[in-house]
């Protein structure tokens, strides 16, 4: 108990000294000018010297709604994400989460060649008008665009769609509807409340 009385003690002590110490901050002659709005559309990508293909190296994709753009990544299993392999995910059964949520019917699944990892990024939080999901980011393995060994049978296949205007909103959502199709379940970062409709 005395212990803890003590730390206590130095605590407070801390913080009146902390509280002593403030720092000499000169004022500001005058206002600053507001920020140039034209900066922000920049920085998006908008009216930008620099086009999402310059930033990323990708492909404009069209389907039945119009065009969007995606960067695709490839990478062998045996890359390291933090600590773990890529490919180490697949000594791992969907069903063993099942018992923590019945009502996904994970116990079908017999393992994650057949999911597809889903991220979003929108403008903000919520739903209505305004919000969009600018770009998705989705994740699955799938057998190799070049496989050099007989043993290269799956790597992991990063995409990143990208809505390069409100406009492309449809053709982001039908290229992503039609990749969702040919995978069995998803696994999202944040939950199928929030990055699924």
């Amino acid at each position: 108990m005395t212990d803890t009385l003590d730390r206590l003690r130095r605590l407070q002590g801390l913080r009146r000294q902390r509280r002593a110490a403030q720092p000499d901050i000169p004022q500001a002659d005058a206002p600053s000018s507001p920020a140039d709005p034209s900066l922000a559309a920049d920085a998006i990508g908008q009216q930008g010297d620099h086009p999402h293909e310059e930033l990323a190296a990708g492909e404009v994709i069209e389907n039945a709604a119009g065009s969007c753009y995606v960067v695709t990544a490839r990478y062998p299993l045996s890359v390291r994400h933090g600590p773990h392999q890529l490919g180490a995910i697949l000594a791992q059964s969907p069903d063993a989460l099942a018992t923590f949520h019945p009502q996904f019917g994970l116990h079908r699944h017999l393992d994650y060649t057949q999911a597809l990892f889903l991220d979003t990024e929108t403008t903000g939080l919520g739903a209505g008008a305004g919000i969009y999901a600018f770009m998705v980011g989705v994740g699955s393995f799938e057998p190799p665009a070049h496989p050099t060994t007989p043993a290269d049978d799956l790597e992991f296949v990063v995409r990143q769609f990208f809505m390069r205007s409100p406009a492309e909103e449809g053709a982001l959502l039908v290229a992503l509807a039609d990749l969702m199709e040919r995978h069995a379940m998803t696994v999202t970062f944040n939950g199928r409340t929030f990055d699924l409709p």
